[in-house]
């Protein structure tokens, strides 16, 4: 969900230019809107803003434990009146990767305050520091008889800096209050059960190192793309007409992207660079709001020579472009190309209606190629009904049920994912219903690998986890009339959903899709196997908007701001929302304080996260995320866009991880050239076939993650494995180019066959 500032052109009134009497009645019809909200909360929501009143002790304690240096002397502070329960330790798990896990439990000891600071003073004395904290209610419940209870979800994250020892633990407690308060009128807990607590521990330097931070004017989109050839994947910003060419050994040279840029820098919302003109030079085909596309024709050396020429295809200039995805979905040899749009949250005082099936946005557009870079609009063969007005947020041309054309999937706010499947002709029709298990959600962003490593392409899914949903689920809290609305805030709240491909072509979900499922509200992600111990490990970055306090306007949303959700601006909403959300970001967070995750696969069986552990989970309101081997080392690092909104204002910021995994386990890669008269590598499948059989796959696909674009580039762990039986890509069209047993911990320059042959044909690649 996008909460800002209305494009161009939008119908957001503006109240100082209002004649005083038209100022007043909006005035009036505001304090309306506050009045009912506030009649609701005394009625419907009454437990639920009880809840918020015991919630706001551990809020104090999340915003002390940032703020203060001894996180200690914080935990004592919060006080209990009776015991608090620690568990004893069960029997120690490898994970591996020098990862254990204990789990904590029954029987329980109990420990006063004072045993409780000998606890901490334990500790503190060892040498550990916490450095961050999360801290989620996650159900309350009150009786007159027996008083306020809550469970809350925490993660405390510490390390012993001396011994390099790294300590995350995670678990719930089980709050019975007192019903009494401090000096400052903040709940006082009569007893806390901690005693079901999980800690995970690693010793050692973490996989990941911050390389580079680069402060940045403007972020959207985020591109990485060899654009040389030097075998170095560049960083392309083509928001700030921008790229930082990739010299190796981790150096960058910034210097203009485009010698003739068009004057919509600033304003690029969405990009895709691919060779639409079929002369073997990348192209920049970006789109802004209120503009037509611009397609950028390459030249040799990855520039951009030429005055760009707008496509007017669409049958007028995008109001906000989101996310371009690339591919020959007609089988003709060039490239087309499919447009989303997202609608702003909140635009001119309107939500959509319902929150969760929104149909109210901007068209989507498909876009077709008929040569040399030139577009007619083929959005009518599409065949998306009003899903056409979802409000996009991520999509991808891939071929989903295996039968070598290319698909679409979108993912979108408000809705969740999407699949229409192509006829091979570019004729599409909406099967979401039978290929996806469970697609609802918050949708941000997608990612696809081979998860479960049955060699079938699996999808990955990422939105919006709620905690405030699950409390109100569990109080069964809605207004009456809003039935539907109560029943879809639980699948609409799941948040992260994995989905893995069947040999039916339907994607479901697995046994072990809850451990990849609450990272938070979750933006871009990537599929990666860091540790090249031949499985796909995930990276998710997470957080909407941090404030200068965990006070959360969430339950603003799940209570009030849905079942006032309207179609037509409003002055009135527009004028309500604008002064509520000046407090986001400063007294009030969003979603604020989460942490970027890093999920490790077991063998594709389940997921653990190891993001603190690995050096990854920082406290970032993060957004965009491409994962890339950007010097070549055999272990793939990590680009993560941040937000950062101190003082009210954004500050982006773009983080460049470098994997410094210590571990010796094998990998080979691949890198995908463009060449003039060959089939494009978008749509592309990769394949390295094992000597026992098995086989790792990868796709090269665009729009995925989240305003971002992956370069032609895979790469696959291989574990304790010596060798490999072949490299085998399968081009658009058919072509196969087979390496036959290549050399491991390399990367090997794959380019399409140059003279189109029947399918089936396979031309020896180039090492």
């Amino acid at each position: 969900m996008l909460v800002g500032a209305a494009p161009p052109g939008s119908e957001s009134p503006n109240p100082t230019t209002t004649s005083k009497e038209k100022q007043a009645s909006i005035d009036q019809q505001v304090q309306r809107i506050v009045d009912e909200r506030r009649q609701r909360d005394r009625t419907v929501w009454s437990g639920e803003v009880r809840a918020q009143v015991y919630e706001q002790a551990f809020v104090r304690l999340w915003d002390e434990l940032r703020r203060d240096d001894d996180a200690f002397e914080v935990l004592f502070n919060f006080g209990f009146l009776d015991t608090l329960l620690i568990g004893r330790p069960g029997p120690t798990r490898v994970l591996g990767q020098g990862v254990s896990a204990t789990r904590f439990g029954s029987p329980a000891r109990a420990l006063d305050r004072e045993q409780w600071r000998l606890f901490l003073n334990d500790w503190k004395e060892r040498g550990y520091r916490v450095e961050q904290t999360e801290w989620h209610h996650t159900r309350f419940s009150y009786d007159e008889t027996t008083g306020a209870r809550s469970l809350v979800t925490f993660a405390i994250d510490c390390i012993q800096a001396e011994r390099g020892h790294r300590v995350s633990i995670r678990g719930e407690l089980d709050v019975r209050w007192s019903g009494v308060g401090d000096a400052n009128g903040f709940p006082i807990a009569r007893s806390i059960d901690a005693s079901s607590i999980e800690i995970f521990e690693r010793t050692g330097n973490p996989a990941f190192e911050k390389a580079a931070t680069w402060d940045l004017g403007y972020v959207p989109p985020l591109l990485v793309h060899d654009l040389d050839g030097d075998g170095y994947s560049d960083v392309v910003l083509p928001g700030m007409n921008t790229v930082y060419w990739n010299k190796g050994d981790w150096r960058f040279d910034e210097a203009p992207l485009l010698d003739r840029p068009a004057n919509i820098e600033g304003n690029i919302t969405a990009a895709v660079l691919a060779d639409f003109t079929g002369d073997g030079h990348l192209d920049l085909l970006s789109g802004a709001r209120g503009e037509y596309l611009h397609l950028y024709e390459g030249a040799s050396g990855g520039r951009f020579p030429t005055q760009p020429h707008p496509v007017k295809a669409t049958s007028s200039p995008l109001a906000n472009p989101q996310v371009l995805t690339a591919g020959d979905v007609d089988g003709d040899g060039d490239l087309d190309v499919w447009a989303g749009q997202y609608k702003i949250a909140y635009l001119a005082g309107t939500l959509p209606q319902p929150y969760y099936d929104a149909r109210d946005g901007y068209p989507s557009y498909l876009l077709l190629n008929t040569g040399d870079g030139h577009f007619e609009d083929g959005s009518a063969a599409a065949d998306m009904g009003t899903k056409r007005y979802r409000r996009v947020l991520s999509g991808s041309l891939v071929d989903i049920d295996g039968d070598r054309d290319l698909d679409l999937v979108t993912v979108s706010d408000f809705a969740g994912a999407d699949v229409y499947l192509n006829d091979g002709s570019g004729h599409f029709s909406d099967a979401t219903d039978q290929v996806i298990d469970e697609g609802a959600g918050f949708g941000m962003g997608h990612s696809f690998a081979d998860y479960d490593l049955d060699g079938l392409l699996d999808m990955y899914m990422i939105g919006m986890s709620s905690t405030t949903a699950r409390r109100l689920d569990f109080m069964n809290a809605g207004p009456e009339g809003f039935e539907r609305h109560q029943e879809m805030r639980r699948p609409m709240t799941f948040g992260n959903r994995m989905l893995l491909g069947t040999n039916t072509a339907r994607l479901v979900a697995p046994a072990f899709k809850d451990s990849v499922a609450r990272s938070g509200w979750a933006w871009g992600t990537a599929s990666l196997d860091f540790d090249n111990d031949s499985d796909v490990d995930i990276f998710v970055a997470n957080g909407f908007r941090s404030g200068n306090s965990a006070k959360d306007y969430c339950t603003r949303f799940w209570t009030q701001d849905i079942y006032m959700a309207a179609a037509v601006p409003d002055p009135a909403r527009h004028s309500f929302f604008k002064n509520t959300f000046s407090k986001i970001g400063n007294d009030w967070s969003w979603n604020g304080f989460e942490h970027n995750v890093l999920y490790m696969s077991d063998a594709g069986r389940d997921f653990t996260n190891v993001g603190y552990l690995m050096g990854v989970a920082d406290e970032i309101d993060g957004r965009a995320v491409v994962a890339d081997d950007l010097d070549l080392d055999g272990r793939v690092d990590l680009l993560v866009v941040e937000h950062d909104y101190e003082g009210g204002s954004n500050k982006p910021r773009l983080h460049l991880l470098r994997n410094q995994w210590p571990g010796d386990d094998n990998w080979i890669g691949v890198l995908l050239a463009d060449r003039a008269g060959g089939p494009s590598p978008l749509g592309a499948r990769i394949a390295v076939e094992l000597e026992s059989g098995g086989r790792r796959i990868a796709r090269i696909v665009t729009g995925d993650s989240f305003s971002a674009q992956h370069a032609l580039q895979k790469h696959f762990g291989l574990g304790s494995l010596q060798s490999v039986s072949a490299i085998e890509v399968e081009w658009p069209g058919g072509l196969l180019t087979r390496i036959d047993k290549p050399a491991i911990r390399r990367y090997h320059l794959v380019k399409p066959p140059a003279v189109v042959e029947p399918p089936g044909a396979v031309e020896p690649a180039a090492n």
